[in-house]
């Protein structure tokens, strides 16, 4: 692994064994540390993002495929495909250390102005297939890798119409941020022109 690392760094060396389980840990450790914080850009080897359900669009095949699958919001009438996915970040991606990727979506609707939990999970996808849009396509290859939760508060919440329906909801972008050793995921939105955030969640992961 160390070797690995530091040929993607361009850096030539002989590589000598510690003679010893402690020692090797100890070197293998040092050296990791050294380039994780050196990194600036990275070629991700997995595709990181969430499960959720999909706006049912009947033009699109993929969604027809999936009628089973099909749920109607209750307060805004919108028909939606479970099992959606969602890459923020994907396989062999050039990523930047600590730039933040964003995904925009909105709550679900309610029939009132009221706090909402919502809670979310990042999944790794480590598959071999390639443009992954629903869970089904390749349900062994997703991992899920840290969860979080957010309370909104009724505040946040404002009316859509949806033909002839008005609903309750927050318009939100999920953002993912990628460290040198951790991946980092919460909420933002905006409540009168200020914006706000959710806790972190923070787990530590190995992207390349």
């Amino acid at each position: 692994e160390t070797k690995r690392r530091l040929e993607a760094e361009g850096i030539e060396f002989q590589l000598k064994r510690a003679d010893s389980g402690m020692a090797k840990a100890a070197a293998h450790g040092g050296v990791a540390f050294y380039l994780d914080r050196h990194v600036a850009e990275r070629i991700m080897r997995h595709t990181y993002g969430v499960i959720l359900d999909v706006p049912y669009h009947p033009e699109d095949p993929e969604h027809e495929d999936r009628n089973q699958d099909m749920k109607e919001d209750p307060n805004s009438g919108k028909r939606y495909v479970r099992g959606g996915f969602s890459a923020l970040v994907t396989r062999g991606q050039l990523v930047k250390v600590e730039k933040i990727y964003k995904e925009r979506g909105r709550s679900d609707a309610r029939s009132k102005r009221e706090p909402i939990r919502w809670t979310q999970t990042i999944h790794r996808y480590s598959g071999a297939a390639g443009n992954v849009t629903f869970v089904d396509m390749d349900p062994d290859g997703f991992t899920p890798i840290g969860s979080f939760y957010c309370d909104i508060p009724a505040s946040a919440m404002t009316m859509h119409m949806e033909g002839f329906r008005s609903f309750w909801a927050v318009d939100l972008d999920l953002v993912i941020t990628l460290g040198t050793v951790e991946v980092k995921a919460y909420v933002e939105w905006e409540e009168q022109g200020v914006k706000k955030r959710t806790r972190a969640m923070r787990t530590r992961e190995d992207y390349f």
